[in-house]
């Protein structure tokens, strides 16, 4: 079964989500100014808010190379509410993956912060009672006030960062994904979750089909993700306890163990499972092809930019399967560079 004939497994958000912004957008006569002028308010309006974004910027900047590159495309404040956003799921799965502690310890962690979460997204809650929380502000001193003014100022629904979370607490547990089904979940829990996080920020073209939107949102993530997975076979394997994410049931067609991916045998076995996973990767990202035509046109080289950088990471797993299992492949930063500077021309973007 493909990934691509899998509906969403995730909560969307509800039709019209996008367009009821436009609506009271269209009173102060942009369709982005609304949600925007929210976060740069917030900013002026606390000033620890500027410091916190700050921090948001180096986090992202030191742990997702990938990801901060075609972020840095975004216009502000939408650049710093992306920051702010994947600085939250950075130290959600950090808490999912810390070495440090026993499964026990991390599913506290992950517990602690759905409930700081819940508190601060709630539509009765308050956005400065997590910062009291002095447990949580001795782990990330300074950022959550960005994540907490991002969330609330471009909508972002509460569902989004329960479904990552729900996703993280099996990660502590381990993972041995059985079909094609359980991967979807999965792919939609860690990387559909950000995929519609992004989307909330970038905002639509006018006129454009909300529903086609999310449709190719989750189908990006599942590309991206898809793609992070057979990098990280080998490190996932290596975990304690364990996480398999290549479905078992494909594992059996080509008559392969899971350990048999890290000895890479028998290799033609191995060389049949990556072949089908990067296919179906490539399947995904070509379907999902029409998601820049659809995001508002400011944030749309930001899409073509990290989608065409994971599809070079891709096709450099592809090129080499067995040296993917061996170490982390990487995308070139020369690479990198030109499909940055190629985004910030808007070649190939709709006009």
């Amino acid at each position: 079964m493909s990934l691509l004939s899998i509906p969403a497994t995730i909560e969307l958000p509800a039709e019209g989500w996008l367009r009821g912004e436009a609506l009271e957008a269209s009173r102060n006569g942009s369709r982005r100014v609304w949600r925007d002028a929210a976060l740069a308010a917030g900013v002026a309006r606390e000033a620890g808010l500027t410091e916190a974004f700050a921090r948001c910027k180096a986090i992202t900047r030191l742990h997702a190379r990938n990801f901060y590159l075609g972020l840095s495309l975004a216009p502000e404040p939408r650049r710093s509410a992306l920051l702010a956003i994947y600085t939250w799921m950075r130290h959600a799965d950090d808490l999912a993956d810390d070495p440090g502690r026993d499964v026990g310890e991390r599913l506290e962690g992950l517990r602690s912060l759905r409930a700081l979460t819940a508190a601060a997204l709630a539509p009765q809650g308050g956005a400065a009672a997590p910062l009291h929380d002095a447990d949580f502000r001795a782990q990330e001193p300074g950022w959550w006030a960005a994540f907490v003014a991002s969330a609330r100022a471009y909508q972002i629904p509460p569902t989004v960062f329960m479904d990552t979370l729900d996703a993280l607490e099996a990660d502590a547990r381990g993972v041995a994904v059985r079909d094609e089904g359980e991967l979807a979940r999965y792919c939609d829990r860690v990387a559909g979750t950000v995929a519609v996080a992004c989307v909330c920020i970038w905002g639509l073209r006018e006129r454009a089909d909300e529903r086609a939107a999310w449709r190719r949102a989750i189908l990006r993530g599942r590309a991206v993700q898809l793609t992070n997975i057979l990098r990280d076979v080998r490190e996932d394997l290596g975990c304690e306890p364990r996480r398999v994410y290549v479905p078992a049931a494909s594992l059996a067609r080509h008559g392969v163990e899971a350990e048999g991916l890290m000895a890479w045998t028998p290799a033609n076995g191995c060389e049949a499972v990556f072949a089908e996973w990067t296919a179906e990767a490539r399947r995904l990202y070509e379907a999902s092809v029409g998601l820049e035509d659809l995001v508002d046109p400011a944030c749309a080289r930001v899409c073509w930019a990290l989608a065409a950088v994971y599809r070079a990471l891709l096709e450099r797993i592809a090129s080499e399967p067995d040296r993917a299992v061996r170490e982390r492949l990487r995308v070139a930063r020369g690479r990198k560079l030109r499909i940055a500077l190629a985004g910030w021309l808007g070649v190939g973007l709709p006009g």
